[in-house]
């Protein structure tokens, strides 16, 4: 390229990575604040939620507590999210050993609403989903299960049950080679 093709190509590649450095920056405060909006609503499940601690079992080999909630009478929501939790009720199980939730099972008591009346999820709607320990690394699902009805757009309402197992996770392995470059 002549100098003045090459000073214009050289603009260009510039006002890209300018760009693409906005983009990244953009995304990262918009992830950001994602993650600030999960934890305030976590933060509210303890006080949205009468918590009962049932006992203990064993879930995918593994020793966990038992707790059983019911939505606290009366309590406001802060946040949108935490509306979802006034609506239900259910138990979780935390494994003993990583304090994590590996299993929930929970019941709708009152109409969910998305999006106004996109989609609205009726009473007794039931569902379960379960973790397990892959590797003694990560935690992976395992089996998830629903079933109840929901309605959208106001109009269509849709009956359903899905029952969908998960197993034989294998570790993504590879073998690559880095080569030194040869001139031609």
């Amino acid at each position: 390229l002549d100098e003045k093709e090459a000073a214009k190509e050289q603009r260009k590649m510039d006002d890209e990575i300018a760009k693409r450095s906005r983009d990244q920056e953009k995304r990262r405060r918009e992830a950001e604040k994602e993650l600030a909006d999960e934890r305030k609503a976590l933060a509210e499940v303890a006080d949205a939620i009468d918590w009962r601690i049932e006992g203990q079992e064993t879930v995918a080999g593994r020793p966990t507590w038992v707790l059983s909630g019911l939505p606290k009478p009366g309590y406001k929501p802060k946040s949108q999210e935490a509306k979802v939790l006034t609506k239900m009720r259910g138990k979780v199980w935390i494994d003993r050993d990583d304090s994590r939730m590996v299993k929930a099972d929970a019941i709708v008591n009152d109409t969910i609403s998305f999006g106004l009346f996109l989609l609205r999820i009726q009473p007794g709607f039931h569902f379960t989903f379960e973790l397990a320990r892959v590797n003694d690394q990560v935690w992976l699902p395992r089996h998830g299960w629903l079933k109840g009805s929901a309605k959208l757009v106001g109009l269509k309402t849709y009956r359903m049950e899905m029952d969908v197992h998960f197993s034989d996770y294998r570790r993504f392995q590879t073998d690559s080679k880095v080569l030194a470059g040869t001139e031609q």
